[in-house]
């Protein structure tokens, strides 16, 4: 276990830098980590990094299963030649990737053997071929979140339309049987706005969470046309009939269901949802077709039915609170926010009802940063109203401006005003906080 201790004593993500180049007999690859500074540890010695990887043919075929390389010092490097599997070398590579059509594509870091950031040169071919054939499923799933980033990417910079091969991919991986339908849900879900706007900000530029969330809402139509007959089929074959079961199998079939309807809606209109929401026998299909009609903005008729059904237990009806706020596009939602916060159910001393309305504005970036700063002072009155009942709760709600630093100097003047009002008599807890995310 020597070298693993410091995963204990040292902070910061290693960062793995992956060279490699193939001769048309032999891939050599050399992985090289370095850990930033954090405070009170300037300079990092090296972890001890298992790194699981595979090989595929540029044709998706598996020519080498999953094989432990163990990273021990600040550099090291192996040789893969078919039938003799990897042998370590101390012949480091440097430069660029070098690679020709029969390059094999590295599957690294499958099962997320090791929580480190991989710096890497992947073409999209690559990607797509991970996508679409790779045997292990983490590293699909990673695929195609890259490469839903990188397609998002490309249409904030051209105007153009997701890829034909990106989009073939997904429709492949979404009728691949032999797959779970659980995964097949969860790499069909298209990054987070918040990870999309990290990213931006990571590549050096202002990102505007307006155009953000509108890019993947034009994404999510695009899929939604291109794959509507085997969305259509998958919403038939996924139903599950019978009793309720909360077994995985069956949860993972409702899953892709709940997915291909929300596709479905966004095509057909808000139809299917209405029915699957009528005819639900279970908490799952049921929030999941609200949902859905909450995004298409044709809730209103659901809604009532659902409160008047759950308006007596209160931990379903947060659910209805926070729906309204969370699926709504940034106007519709700060509106709801608005609105809710007049209901007479909305008990704001109560953490939990508190969470399900400000909380989950406050964490719904389009919305909460609103190019009028409309956002930002529904929340901050909401803080200072709460502080002196619940400083605990207030000063956690808060931590929504950490990301402040992220944004354009119009969006930082605006959150800087309502943070330096909540500074003007606040608790100790909430005081702390604001203050150091001013300070940062």
């Amino acid at each position: 276990l020597d070298g693993f201790e410091r995963w204990w004593d040292q902070s910061g993500t290693p960062r793995i830098a992956v060279t490699q180049n193939w001769d048309g007999n032999r891939l050599n690859l050399t992985l090289r980590q370095r850990t930033p500074p954090t405070p009170g540890q300037p300079k990092k010695r090296p972890f001890l990094i298992p790194l699981a990887v595979g090989l595929l043919d540029p044709d998706g075929t598996q020519i080498a299963d999953t094989e432990i390389l163990e990273l021990k010092s600040e550099t090291g490097s192996w040789i893969f030649e078919s039938g003799h599997g990897w042998t370590a070398t101390d012949a480091h590579l440097d430069g660029p990737v070098t690679r020709t059509d029969d390059t094999p594509v590295l599957s690294a870091n499958r099962d997320f053997s090791a929580p480190v950031i991989l710096e890497r040169q992947m073409s999209e071919a690559e990607r797509l071929t991970v996508l679409a054939h790779d045997t292990n499923l983490f590293n699909r799933w990673e695929a195609g979140r890259l490469l839903a980033k990188e397609e998002l990417a490309k249409m904030a910079t051209s105007g153009s339309e997701p890829s034909r091969a990106y989009i073939g991919a997904l429709g492949r991986l979404l009728s691949d049987d032999s797959l779970d339908p659980a995964f097949r849900a969860a790499a069909l879900d298209l990054p987070s706005e918040e990870d999309l706007l990290r990213t931006v900000r990571d590549e050096g530029q202002v990102p505007d969470p307006m155009r953000i969330h509108d890019l993947r809402q034009a994404m999510r139509t695009a899929i939604s046309e291109r794959l509507e007959d085997t969305f259509s089929r998958m919403f038939r074959e996924m139903e599950v009939p019978g009793p309720y079961s909360h077994d995985a199998k069956d949860a993972g079939r409702r899953a892709l269901r709940l997915t291909s309807l929300s596709a479905l809606v966004r095509v057909e209109g808000p139809g299917p949802a209405r029915e699957v929401f009528a005819e639900a026998d279970n908490m799952t299909e049921t929030l999941g077709a609200l949902r859905t009609l909450v995004r298409a903005d044709e809730a209103e008729e659901a809604l009532a039915t659902f409160f008047d059904r759950w308006k007596d237990d209160p931990n379903v009806l947060d659910k209805w609170f926070s729906i309204q706020i969370l699926e709504a596009g940034p106007g519709t939602a700060l509106a709801a926010a608005r609105k809710l916060t007049t209901h007479p159910l909305f008990n704001w001393k109560t953490p939990n009802r508190f969470r399900a309305v400000i909380g989950a504005f406050a964490a719904t970036m389009s919305a909460f940063h609103h190019p009028s700063g409309a956002g930002y002072e529904l929340v901050a009155d909401w803080l200072a109203r709460l502080d002196p009942v619940n400083p605990q709760i207030a000063a956690r709600t808060a931590t929504a401006f950490e990301t402040r630093h992220l944004f354009d100097a119009e969006r930082q003047i605006m959150m800087d005003k309502v943070l330096k009002r909540l500074l003007k008599s606040p608790s100790r807890d909430l005081g702390e906080i604001v203050t150091r995310i001013l300070d940062g």
